[in-house]
C-alpha cells in the first residue's frame, strides 16, 4: 500500500532507490518484471495496428519506458513486491496520481501499469486513461529568442577564416555545440532525433535531413509525408563548417561512424552524442544569455519555433509539415498564444476590422 501522512503504508513517504537497484527493503528479487519485460518485446504496437494494421513490435525505447514507469509505481510508489500487488493498491495508487501529477502525465503512467496487469492477467482492474489536458507552456519572447542566438554567435562563433588543423579541442566541440544548438532553436526536432541523424541523410541540395527512425515515424511514412529536417540557411552554414571537421573525426565503434555527431576531442572522442548532451548545450546558452525566469530546454526551442511560424500568419500547414505533425490539431496545440496576447492583437494598429458600422 502507499504510505499514509503518518508514514504508515502512505502516499507520502517513499523509498528513495535508482533504477535498475532493488526498490523493495529485503526483496533481492525481480522474477516477474523479468518476465513481464519478456512479454513486452513480443507485444505490437496498437496505434500502428489501429491505424494501418501494422504488425509492429514496440520500440526498445518504449519498452524501457514502461518498464521503468512499472517499477516507479509498484515498487517505490506502493513499495510492495510486483507478486503482492492487489486491487486496492491499484486503486490508492490511481487515487495517489490524481492528487500528485497532472492528467497528461498519468496517461502513460497508466497506459503501463496497464499492461502489466495485462500481463498477470488482471485485465478487469485496468484503470481508465484520463482525458488529455491543452496546456499553455512558456516560450521565449521574440527579444529572448534574439539574445540567446547573439549568445550563441558570441561563445560558440562560426568556423570563418579559422583553420581546423591549428584549432584547439575546445573549439572544435564547440562548433559542433553551435550545430546542435542552432537545429534545436530552428528546425522543430526533439533531441533524440539529432542524435541518430547519418550523414548520408543530410542533402544540402533539396534542404532537408532525411530521419530514418524518429518517434513517429511509421505514422509519418505511413500517412503519406516525409519524416524529414527542413533546414535554415544559418543551419545549412553551421552543417558544412561540421562536416570538415567531421571528416577528420573516426568513431570508437565501427557501427557509430555512420552518424552525424561524433565527440571530436576530450574523454568522449570517437563516441556518438546522446540525448542529455543536447539538452545540456541548449541550456547552457540560456544560463551564458542571462535567461533566468525560463529554462532554454531542447523542448523549450521547439515550442518557440512553432509558435513563431504562427505569429507569422503562415498557412498552418508549413509549421504542420516543419514540426511533421500528421494532423493540424497536433500542431496547434504548440501554438502558445494566450488571451493576453489576442487582447494586445485586436487592440494594435496591424488590426482593421472589415466590416464595420459607421
Amino acid at each position: 500500500m502507499i504510505p499514509d501522512n503518518n508514514g504508515n503504508n502512505g502516499k507520502n513517504v517513499f523509498v528513495q532507490t535508482t533504477l535498475g537497484q532493488d526498490f523493495i527493503q529485503n526483496n533481492d528479487h525481480n522474477d516477474l518484471i523479468d518476465d513481464f519485460e519478456k512479454w513486452l518485446r513480443k507485444q505490437n504496437n496498437k496505434t500502428l495496428y489501429k491505424r494501418f494494421r501494422m504488425r509492429t513490435p514496440l520500440k526498445p525505447s518504449n519498452q524501457k519506458q514502461i518498464v521503468k514507469k512499472v517499477k516507479t509505481a509498484i515498487q517505490r510508489d506502493m513499495n510492495i513486491s510486483p507478486e503482492e500487488i492487489s486491487y486496492n493498491d491499484i486503486k490508492s495508487w490511481e487515487d495517489y496520481c490524481y492528487e500528485t501529477y497532472c492528467n497528461n502525465g498519468n496517461s502513460t503512467r497508466f497506459i503501463a501499469i496497464n499492461k502489466f496487469l495485462k500481463f498477470i492477467d488482471k485485465e478487469d482492474w485496468k484503470l481508465p486513461c484520463p482525458p488529455g489536458e491543452i496546456r499553455v507552456y512558456p516560450t521565449l519572447t521574440e527579444e529572448e529568442r534574439i539574445l540567446y542566438l547573439q549568445t550563441l554567435d558570441k561563445y560558440y562563433p562560426p568556423l570563418g577564416d579559422r583553420i581546423i588543423d591549428e584549432m584547439l579541442p575546445m573549439q572544435l566541440k564547440r562548433l559542433m555545440d553551435r550545430c546542435i544548438v542552432l537545429m534545436q532553436t530552428m528546425l522543430c526536432c526533439r533531441p533524440t532525433e539529432i542524435c541518430i541523424i547519418e550523414t548520408r541523410d543530410v542533402d544540402f541540395l533539396r534542404h532537408k535531413i532525411t530521419l530514418r527512425d524518429s518517434k513517429t515515424h511509421e505514422i509519418i511514412i505511413r500517412s503519406g509525408m516525409e519524416d524529414a529536417l527542413l533546414m535554415t540557411k544559418e543551419v545549412e552554414a553551421a552543417l558544412r563548417e561540421w562536416l570538415e571537421i567531421r571528416k577528420k573525426v573516426s568513431a570508437k565503434e565501427p557501427e557509430n561512424e555512420k552518424y552525424l555527431f561524433i565527440y571530436p576531442a576530450g574523454n568522449n572522442t570517437g563516441t556518438r552524442i546522446h540525448y542529455w548532451k543536447v539538452w545540456r548545450v541548449c541550456k547552457k546558452v540560456g544560463r551564458l544569455a542571462g535567461i533566468k525566469d525560463i529554462k532554454t530546454t531542447p523542448y523549450l526551442l521547439k515550442r518557440t519555433e512553432i509558435t513563431r511560424d504562427c505569429d507569422r500568419g503562415l498557412n498552418i500547414r508549413i509549421p504542420q509539415i516543419r514540426a511533421r505533425h500528421t494532423s493540424p490539431m497536433t500542431t496547434m496545440r504548440y501554438n502558445h498564444k494566450s488571451i493576453f496576447d489576442a487582447i494586445n492583437w485586436i487592440q494594435s494598429d496591424n488590426y482593421h476590422t472589415l466590416n464595420y458600422i459607421q
